[in-house]
Formats: structure tokens, sequence, C-alpha cells
């Protein structure tokens, strides 16, 4: 029979699992600000957009070409339906998304930081 030998860190080697923890913790951080860059901000880009079409449609000279009118007038009322970018319909992407992960990102390094100086 094999033996899994579970050994906790010693004193000397916590400040090695604390600097271990430090740099996933900041690796962590950095590709959810790099994703937030990268696809947050594009998708609210993307939706506010899409909120326009209506707007832009209707203050366009569309009556000027009516062989135009029929296609235009079914956009115009596709476009109230809200757009919302869902992967994997997991959670939307937009900015105020974002903002969430990076203020709980902020709210839990304040965290350890506060742990860290309270040992």
């Amino acid at each position: 029979m094999a033996k899994a030998i579970i050994s906790l860190p010693r004193a000397g080697n916590w400040t090695e699992l604390l600097i271990i923890l430090k740099s996933f913790v900041f690796v962590t951080a950095g590709v959810v600000a790099m994703s937030s860059m990268c696809y947050f901000i594009p998708a609210q880009l993307l939706t506010d957009e899409a909120s326009n079409v209506c707007e832009n449609i209707y203050s366009s000279k569309w009556y000027n070409h009516m062989e135009l009118a029929k296609p235009l007038i079914m956009i115009v009322a596709r476009s109230h339906d809200l757009v919302e970018i869902k992967p994997c319909g997991i959670w939307e992407l937009n900015l105020k998304t974002g903002l969430t992960v990076v203020k709980s990102m902020v709210s839990y390094a304040t965290f350890l930081k506060t742990v860290e100086s309270a040992t």
C-alpha cells in the first residue's frame, strides 16, 4: 500500500507559503484586470451601440428610400430588445460587472493587508 505523506509547513516555511499565496493573488488580480480591459469595456461599448441603433435609424432620412422602409422598421422593432453578452450563460459582460469584480478584488486585497499587519 502506498501512503500519502502530508506535512504541515514549519515556522520557517510559513513565510515561503505566504510568498506563494501573495504571488498567486497578484497573478490572479493581474489576469482579472487584463480581462476587464479586454472584455468588459468592449462588451459595454458594443451593448451601448446596440441600444443606439433605434435612435440612429430614426434620425436618418429613411423615408427618402421607400425600398428600405420595411427592413428598417423591422430593425427598429427588433432593436427594442435588450442586448446582453453572456459568455456560457454565466454572467453578463458589461462595465458594471467589471467594476464589481475590481471592487471585490480591492476589498479582498485590503482584507489581506489588514490580516498581514495584524500578525
